[in-house]
């Protein structure tokens, strides 16, 4: 997937909110995401990986990626690049070459059993996902996933049996810590009152909304879409009531991080999610501190990084 119109909306002015899964959002002060502009790359070695699978005791792990979409494949890049640098486990197989809505992967899966693969990191959607958990199942190849875009709900209930001991990192605060934040009741609120489902989608939304609510406020009332702009980079500190890990649009938000790698933030935050019969269960953290943020300068992966919680911004 690619935001082709990003560099048309910069060009505008316009203030636009979304989902940040695209590399375009760097470099552009007029576009927020639910968090900082993406590294997305082979040059992009990020640890929280690599901490993952130490955490979940595999040594060997499979990465595969779409061979069609640019994006895919520099996050199936990355993912190799940072297991070679950060060496919990080694990637003893990889397939960059995947077809979107591929039927078959079988070929795939038997490799990753011949190699003795115990986790498989992917860049695709749940729909293939779901094609390789069921094929893994069939092949008797007992390894997990960890998903992507795997917050959902429903799909997972309807699929507990291909995805049981597998991982979710969600992009924001999982609304299955408990108790929930101030800014989650509002929104679990609001959403009942429109009688909508609550999957990944939906809490994107209400983060997008939150920050353009904001740069209203900050606009005052003649505002313009300029005045928005300039607002919102002035902000150290966003969180959306603690539903992100900070955002900081006044210093290295928007920097893209593959153009200037000195710009980016060396702390990794995350919160973490395993599917236990159908159903998805923190872990790893506490609902005050549910985020496990880790520092990449380092070859050596902690066992025991400190935990934050983002409630104030």
């Amino acid at each position: 997937m690619q935001f082709g119109g990003a560099a048309a909306l910069q060009a505008a002015g316009q203030p636009t909110f979304g989902w940040n899964i695209n590399a375009e959002y760097g470099d552009k002060n007029a576009l927020f995401g639910n968090e900082s502009a993406l590294c997305n790359g082979p040059t992009c070695t990020g640890i929280t990986g690599s901490w993952l699978a130490k955490k979940a005791g595999v040594t060997k792990v499979g990465v595969l990626a779409y061979g069609v979409n640019s994006a895919s494949i520099d996050c199936g890049k990355g993912t190799l690049a940072s297991f070679n640098k950060y060496k919990v486990a080694s990637v003893v197989f990889h397939d960059f070459t995947i077809q979107f809505a591929q039927p078959d992967l079988s070929a795939q899966v038997a490799q990753m059993k011949a190699a003795g693969v115990q986790m498989v990191f992917t860049c695709m959607d749940s729909d293939e996902t779901l094609v390789l958990a069921k094929e893994m199942k069939k092949q008797g190849l007992n390894a997990i996933q960890e998903l992507p875009n795997g917050y959902d709900h429903a799909f997972i209930k309807a699929n507990a049996a291909y995805y049981e001991g597998s991982y979710v990192i969600p992009q924001f605060t999982a609304l299955e810590w408990q108790p929930h934040l101030p800014e989650i009741k509002l929104f679990e609120q609001w959403i009942a009152a429109e009688n909508k489902p609550i999957y990944e989608i939906t809490v994107i939304g209400w983060i997008a909304a939150y920050q353009f609510v904001l740069g209203l406020k900050l606009a005052g009332p003649d505002f313009s879409q300029q005045k928005v702009i300039n607002g919102l980079n002035t902000q150290t500190d966003v969180t959306v009531g603690g539903m992100v890990a900070r955002i900081d649009w006044a210093t290295n938000g928007h920097v893209d991080p593959i153009k200037h790698p000195e710009s980016r933030n060396p702390i990794e935050c995350s919160n973490f999610l395993v599917i236990h019969n159908g159903t998805f269960v923190p872990v790893f953290a506490s609902a005050a501190k549910p985020y496990v943020c880790i520092n990449d300068q380092t070859t050596v992966v902690p066992a025991n990084p400190p935990t934050v919680g983002f409630e104030n911004g």
